[in-house]
């Protein structure tokens, strides 16, 4: 991102995105798991750098655990993640944006 045409630049690495499951004997434990690294540029210069995880674990799952449960333990994984990135990331751009005027 140093060569951005932009005075704010955010670049953002997916490292590690899945779900799982633990058989039991009539429930199925899930878990997801969401890993990014997230970089802020001004100017061409790195402001921030950081590695976020997001995790979930279900362990009520049945048996027939379908599509939309995977896609559940992806959501909560993501809010996660979210709610430990979103503040270091506003903070940093609205610092970015202040530096730069």
């Amino acid at each position: 991102m140093e060569t951005a045409q932009t005075p704010v630049a955010i670049d953002i690495g997916v490292s590690r995105v899945f779900t799982e499951y633990i058989p039991g004997f009539f429930t199925v434990a899930g878990k997801a798991d969401i890993a990014a690294q997230v970089e802020v540029y001004r100017q061409g210069q790195r402001i921030l750098r950081r590695v976020y995880t997001g995790k979930y674990e279900n362990t009520n799952l049945v048996v027939t655990t379908s599509a939309s449960e995977y896609q559940e333990l992806l959501n909560e994984a993501m809010k996660d993640f979210l709610q430990k990135a979103v503040p270091d990331l506003t903070s940093s751009l609205a610092k970015a944006m202040s530096d730069g005027q």
